[in-house]
């Protein structure tokens, strides 16, 4: 079951209005997705301050309700819900249009809450490097995965054999996932993750703090990853708010696997991540 709300024009409502919704009709949205346990939100801070970064230059932020009021409607909603854990959706249209090309100035707030579950182990990926990226990557706009069906299947992924695929650029390297941030762990144990060209993810950037502090690499850089190097890199795993980390196993047909299994340098960050999500919701009272 989905509980939702809806904001426009300062009131907000149980029922959305869709049918002249300008941001829906011209994927102009700006979108976060956050989990939840009880009433409590992993990491919101990082997250809100993305949602107001992806707004600004495309919303007026005067017209949206405040934070305090978004986390009041949101803290109801997980309420009502029950849910022990929860996936939460936020997204922000520019609203209604008269003629479906010029917006009235009323952008319009989706507050979605579903159910999900602990996080659990997934299979390992196996992708397929595409000769894309996205447009504006460091702000989570719906625009951006209007296109990732389209390349699926232009790609042929899935008839390749493989799950999922990675946004590559000839000049820049690999960049990320359609839904994810990618790292490797190099033969000299060395962390490594893409830095421009992506997302910033909130789980990135605890992982990055966590891997920095923990000692378990020798080394935690932020810069390209080309193709020719991944014959240098031992292991690969992305990450996301959903997937926490989930390992890869290989990259296109021509690049060796990666290594897999509990004792992979993958693995330890992964408990250390765990660790730190039960950290962070136990002392916040959840």
């Amino acid at each position: 079951m989905t509980h939702q709300i809806f904001y426009c024009n300062g009131v907000w409502s149980p029922r959305g209005c869709w049918d002249n919704d300008l941001g829906l009709w011209r994927a102009r949205s700006v979108v976060e997705v956050l989990e939840a346990r009880g009433d409590i939100l992993f990491h919101w801070a990082d997250h809100y301050e993305r949602l107001l970064a992806g707004c600004a230059f495309r919303l007026p932020l005067k017209k949206l309700p405040t934070e305090a009021e978004i986390l009041a409607r949101l803290k109801n909603l997980l309420e009502k819900s029950g849910y022990a854990q929860s996936i939460i959706h936020v997204q922000v249209t520019t609203g209604p249009s008269g003629d479906l090309k010029n917006s009235l100035g009323q952008p319009t707030l989706t507050l979605d809450v579903r159910s999900s579950h602990e996080p659990e182990t997934v299979p390992p990926f196996h992708l397929k490097t595409v000769s894309e990226k996205r447009r504006f990557p460091q702000y989570k706009l719906g625009s951006s995965y209007g296109d990732i069906d389209l390349i699926l299947k232009t790609y042929r992924i899935e008839e390749e054999g493989f799950n999922s695929f990675l946004y590559w650029d000839e000049c820049n390297g690999i960049l990320e996932g359609p839904y994810e941030n990618v790292f490797f762990v190099s033969d000299a144990g060395e962390l490594i993750t893409p830095s421009f060209g992506m997302l910033p993810g909130v789980t990135r950037k605890i992982l990055l703090a966590l891997a920095r502090e923990s000692g378990i690499f020798t080394e935690v850089k932020e810069r390209q990853i080309h193709l020719w190097q991944l014959t240098r890199m031992n292991e690969a795993f992305l990450s996301s708010t959903t997937k926490g980390v989930a390992s890869i196993a290989r990259i296109n047909d021509d690049h060796k696997h990666f290594a897999l299994g509990k004792s992979t340098l993958t693995a330890k960050l992964h408990r250390r991540f765990l660790k730190y999500r039960e950290s962070y919701y136990k002392k916040r009272g959840a």
